[in-house]
């Protein structure tokens, strides 16, 4: 490869992996691992918002007085919300553990 050529990464969609993990590593090792990386890539955008974001969160949520019965009433049913929102389609995962890292939900 010459130093005057460019290399173009072109991301991946998110529905591909769980494909190309099983049609690589077969059908159990490539669930298996497409559930790891899902974990793994969650519990870091949650760790990222929760790190990061907490106080942007407050300050903008203080200006409205529901904020704190929805975070109260999430924080109550966590995980029923958190399997409901991933099951409606088009909700984009990442941005759903980044929401969820930025309420009083706790990480178990």
């Amino acid at each position: 490869m010459s130093p005057d050529s460019r290399m173009v990464l072109a991301p991946i969609p998110g529905f591909v992996v769980p494909f190309v993990n099983g049609a690589v590593f077969g059908v159990w090792w490539g669930m298996l691992i497409t559930w790891v990386g899902g974990v793994a890539a969650a519990s870091t955008c949650f760790a990222i918002a929760r790190t990061f974001g907490k106080r942007f969160a407050e300050k903008i949520c203080s200006q409205f007085k529901m904020a704190n019965e929805i975070n109260a009433k999430l924080e109550r049913h966590a995980f029923v919300a958190i399997v409901m929102a991933r099951l409606v389609p088009g909700v984009p995962f990442d941005f759903l553990s980044y929401f969820v890292g930025l309420t009083r939900v706790r990480y178990v």
